[in-house]
């Protein structure tokens, strides 16, 4: 699933997910969130930190790298 950056500035994110995945009983053990390489590199501490928490949630977290296209 796709993570938006606009999600890890968002105070209620994490909160939102744990009620989300509770009100429909999945596992966020089988939930991968992806985030950009650009959100990762804008505010790093921050989105490390928002990551170390949701891998104690229980979710997936991958990067998605967007290179620049081979000429």
């Amino acid at each position: 699933m796709n993570q938006s950056r606009i999600f890890f500035y968002d105070t209620e994110y994490l909160n939102k997910l744990e009620e989300i995945v509770r009100f429909y009983t999945v596992d966020p053990s089988l939930i991968i969130l992806e985030v950009t390489e650009t959100v990762a590199m804008n505010n790093l501490e921050q989105i490390k930190t928002v990551i170390a928490r949701l891998h104690v949630m229980g979710f997936k977290v991958s990067m998605e790298m967007i290179c620049p296209p081979l000429l």
